[in-house]
């Protein structure tokens, strides 16, 4: 299951749908949270939803506490003290598909390609909700590479490291928050946000 994004904590729900799409090629039944602010966020399936009968007495810690390997608990916190577990797994994840991309571009020559993918790395950073000196500190990485992609070709291997660079980092950063074993050395490849 996919974490929620971090940008869901604070909305206050308005409406909730349940859909049935009886088409091809899109989900089949989906559960749409509709939220005060006009956006909404969407849950589907291939197999049904069904509503409960009502409303649970339970609390998030009785949800959390609940040991059957059905519920995944998606804690959303952007506390700076505590780094780490702050960090949106998805939005990690998301960001360094972005950026291998950019630097595959790069590799293959792709240069005009890579020029048009810039502006959806620097959209994925926003929507990220990351710790905000983390934030900055990718948001400089990418605009440097994106400045070395212009007309002079003897810049685009200084792109390739900055943003090889900028994936061995993420990809450390995202073993961190999972508790995991980072894939580059912390030395040459250190994360933005240490564990506490």
């Amino acid at each position: 299951m996919k974490p929620i994004p971090a940008k869901l904590k604070g909305k206050r729900i308005e409406d909730v749908l349940l859909r049935d799409s009886a088409g091809k090629g899109g989900p089949q039944h989906q559960l749409i949270l509709c939220f005060e602010d006009g956006t909404s966020f969407e849950f589907w399936s291939s197999n049904s939803f069904h509503p409960a009968g009502g409303l649970d007495p339970d609390t998030r810690e009785d949800i959390e506490s609940r040991d059957n390997g059905m519920i995944t608990v998606a804690s959303i916190a952007m506390d700076e003290q505590q780094p780490v577990m702050a960090l949106n797994v998805y939005a990690l994840t998301s960001l360094l598909h972005e950026v291998s991309y950019l630097q595959e571009c790069i590799a293959e020559d792709l240069v005009a390609e890579a020029r048009r993918s810039f502006p959806e790395a620097f959209e994925c950073l926003e929507a990220a909700a990351l710790p905000e000196s983390m934030q900055a500190s990718i948001n400089r990485v990418l605009y440097d590479a994106s400045l070395k992609t212009g007309h002079d070709e003897r810049d685009l291997p200084a792109c390739q490291r900055l943003l090889q660079n900028l994936r061995r980092r993420l990809a450390n950063q995202l073993a961190l928050t999972q508790s995991q074993a980072t894939p580059y050395s912390l030395d040459v490849y250190p994360v933005f946000i240490d564990a506490v």
